[in-house]
């Protein structure tokens, strides 16, 4: 079997404004384009396959400041601190980034209760990245000037990696078991070789408990690394360990699962926002973790009706050194919430279907994700608010064709996601979106 997928997308934004931009006139827009392409070759033969794909992927982002209005307000600290400084800042950005790689993936059957799994992926990626940012300063004698931070320089890397993995089936457990090494190459080169071990048990045929372990290995896009500060530590990738077991039970067409999982973090990845724009820097705080509890339950209430529903809690925070990038000055006194951490998430859902015709509702509700800072220096100390929305798919079959009515936010729920902060800029939540779609069969 030979596929072939490909795609284009084009994005023009006017990014937002506070109420001060807006009344100034403010203007800032970004373009962001790219597209893709992925060629695969299947073969199988029995138990036996062989994947192989060569992709190709092409990304660009052009971001135009407005330093007229952005720099106009600058004001610098009066001397006695009476008044707070405002030096706000506006950018320029052209980035293009050209990627093209080779994957392939292989399965072998070797014994009755072994298959092994093994495969490689390499690529290349080559661009340019052109960025200017425009900081207003304080002189120190009550003017303000305009200082240039520059970063032209052409990019260049890429990554190498190979694993090798065992499916093995010893009565009712199930085992699987692998290894995989990677090596990221920018201006530095790193690397790391990453085991990883599943099993699960069958007590019967309605229950199941598993486990597992992952050595995880997470470098940052290599055009998302801009060299603004000559004086920054190199910026690193993310080693993580991750740990989860779980109970799965399975009765009368209904199932049950819980799990538990906890991710310990070196290098953690997180971003800040550089003011007065919308462009994100990666930086690395020195560790972290993550763990939580999940439970869901999904299955059949009548032939028609079918339903699922699912809840987590977890904790992301982080501590330790911030370096790499424009990271923020200093370290936080002590652990901090990560501003992607949402202490509760949850989920409902109902699907109808009968003689072509479907409704599928559901619901999304989220506790809140962390902004701010406390008197003590904390990042990420306060929430936004919480959110709750309902979503709903309303669809036919027309003769080989379907036909579907969807609607986002039924009930056009105002909220924020994020807040802004260092750490991100204000997000809000997509509001009641419409949509239609056709599928055809031939």
């Amino acid at each position: 079997r030979v596929i072939l997928d490909a795609a284009r997308t084009d994005a023009y934004l006017q990014l937002p404004n506070d109420e001060l931009q807006q009344a100034a006139g403010r203007d800032v827009t970004q373009r962001e384009d790219g597209d893709f392409a992925n060629l695969i070759w299947r073969h199988t033969q029995g138990l036996n396959g062989v994947t192989a794909a060569l992709y190709t992927h092409q990304s660009r982002l052009r971001y135009t400041g407005d330093p007229a209005v952005d720099l106009a307000g600058a004001t610098p600290a009066s001397a006695d601190g009476g008044t707070p400084a405002n030096l706000p800042s506006s950018a320029f950005e052209n980035r293009y980034a050209n990627y093209i790689g080779l994957r392939t993936d292989a399965a072998t059957r070797v014994a009755a209760r072994h298959k092994v799994g093994y495969g490689f992926d390499i690529s290349t990626v080559t661009g340019a990245e052109n960025f200017t940012l425009l900081n207003a300063v304080d002189n120190g004698n009550g003017t303000t000037g305009v200082q240039a931070i520059n970063d032209s320089h052409a990019l260049s890397g890429g990554d190498r990696s190979a694993y090798l993995q065992d499916d093995w089936t010893p009565g009712r457990f199930l085992v699987n078991y692998g290894v995989r090494y990677d090596i990221h190459k920018t201006d530095t080169t790193t690397s790391q070789l990453s085991p990883r071990l599943n099993m699960t048990y069958t007590f019967n045929g309605r229950d199941k408990f598993h486990a597992y372990y992952d050595r995880l290995f997470q470098p940052a896009p290599i055009e998302d690394i801009r060299r603004l500060d000559p004086n920054a530590v190199a910026f690193k990738p993310e080693r993580d360990n991750f740990y989860e077991v779980g109970y799965t039970h399975e009765n009368g067409g209904i199932t049950t699962s819980l799990s538990g999982y906890y991710k310990t973090e070196q290098d953690v990845i997180d971003e800040n926002i550089i003011a007065g724009t919308q462009i994100r820097e990666p930086f690395n705080v020195q560790k972290g973790y993550v763990r939580g509890i999940e439970f869901a339950v999904d299955g059949s209430l009548t032939r028609d009706l079918s339903f699922y529903a699912n809840y987590a809690r977890s904790w992301a925070r982080a501590a330790g050194d911030f370096t790499g990038g424009l990271a923020p000055v200093g370290a936080p006194p002590g652990y901090f919430y990560a501003d992607h951490d949402q202490t509760h998430t949850a989920s409902v859902g109902l699907a109808y279907a009968k003689h072509g015709q479907t409704v599928n509702l559901d619901g999304e509700y989220g506790s809140g994700f962390p902004y701010g800072q406390s008197d003590a220096g904390l990042p990420n100390f306060y929430r936004v608010p919480a959110h709750f929305i309902f979503n709903l798919e309303l669809g036919t079959q027309i003769g080989q064709g379907r036909f579907a009515l969807s609607a986002l936010n039924v009930f056009n729920h105002g909220y924020v996601i994020k807040q802004a902060s260092p750490f991100s800029d204000r997000e809000w939540g997509q509001g009641r979106t419409l949509g239609i779609k056709w599928t055809q069969n031939f």
